[in-house]
């Protein structure tokens, strides 16, 4: 069947490596989160785990921000299942039931740029590579590819603050 709108939610831990050079930092996230599919009502589709190690530079020439990015995505069965998995009554001939497990999806490199246009205003984008090389439902009848990337861009608007700011 066809996949649905998928959201995700879920904790993040967060937390600095090092500081190298002034303005930039190498942190890491921690981020686990809930997959929910939106389609005629709200489901469930298991969990993913994302660890991820970001460089970041902060106050780049006219307010920019720059940063990459490595992080590997780890499905728990159900959501690999869910992404990998063909059930006996949808297998054909061309596409074998299929049982998927839980483990790595894909790895990822980011490259993310951001400007602050005002302290509530800021514009964003970013290009992402994905491997899913090495992943755990590699034998799927479902893999079609190895790699994929994507691209986008964005606007945030903060619509209110604290009057106390937080400290790196």
């Amino acid at each position: 069947t066809d996949l649905g709108t998928l959201i995700e939610f879920g904790p993040r831990l967060k937390g600095t490596l090092a500081r190298p050079a002034s303005g930039g930092r190498v942190r890491f996230e921690l981020p686990l989160r809930s997959v929910l599919e939106i389609n005629n009502g709200v489901r469930s589709q298991g969990y993913a785990l994302e660890p991820e190690v970001i460089y970041e530079m902060r106050d780049i020439g006219g307010n920019w921000r720059l940063s990459t990015s490595a992080s590997a995505v780890i499905g728990d069965s159900a959501l690999n299942q869910y992404f990998y998995g063909v059930p006996t009554a949808y297998a054909t001939a061309q596409r074998p039931a299929y049982e998927a497990c839980a483990g790595l999806i894909a790895t990822r490199l980011t490259i993310n740029a951001a400007k602050s246009i005002n302290p509530d205003l800021r514009v964003y984008g970013f290009v992402r590579y994905e491997s899913y090389a090495n992943s755990a439902n590699q034998t799927s009848p479902l893999y079609l590819q190895t790699s994929g990337s994507s691209i986008g861009v964005g606007v945030s608007w903060a619509l209110g603050r604290s009057t106390t700011m937080a400290k790196d």
